[in-house]
């Protein structure tokens, strides 16, 4: 689960387009059911090295307010991990969003695109 300092995630975007378009959900589900366990095989944050730049990847449905398939997408660079100081809890940033600096902790297991 991917937790960013502040933000509110749902657009008015998402809520005109949503269910509007069912085909191309379903091209889409159809895409990835027909495709090898092989060829599915996500790249997660653990897999990523420190300074390389990433979007989580989305995921169909509200992704918890983050507009699944239909959101934007943040552009992030991975970061040593950094303690909180405005947490309670033992989190530690180990995420960077790139537009803002605004720092995040993403899951080792969360699943992600590398960008260049």
């Amino acid at each position: 689960m991917l937790h960013l300092q502040g933000e509110q995630m749902a657009t008015e975007r998402v809520k005109k387009i949503r269910g509007t378009r069912p085909e191309l959900g379903a091209i889409l589900r159809r895409a990835y059911a027909e495709g090898r366990d092989s060829d599915c095989e996500p790249l997660t944050f653990d897999d990523l090295e420190v300074g390389d730049k990433f979007i989580v990847m989305p995921l169909p449905g509200d992704n918890s307010g983050h507009d699944g398939l239909l959101g934007e997408a943040r552009l992030f660079r991975k970061i040593n991990p950094t303690k909180s100081t405005k947490s309670v809890a033992n989190i530690y940033y180990n995420a960077a969003r790139l537009i803002s600096s605004d720092l995040a902790h993403i899951n080792d297991n969360e699943w992600v695109y590398k960008v260049k």
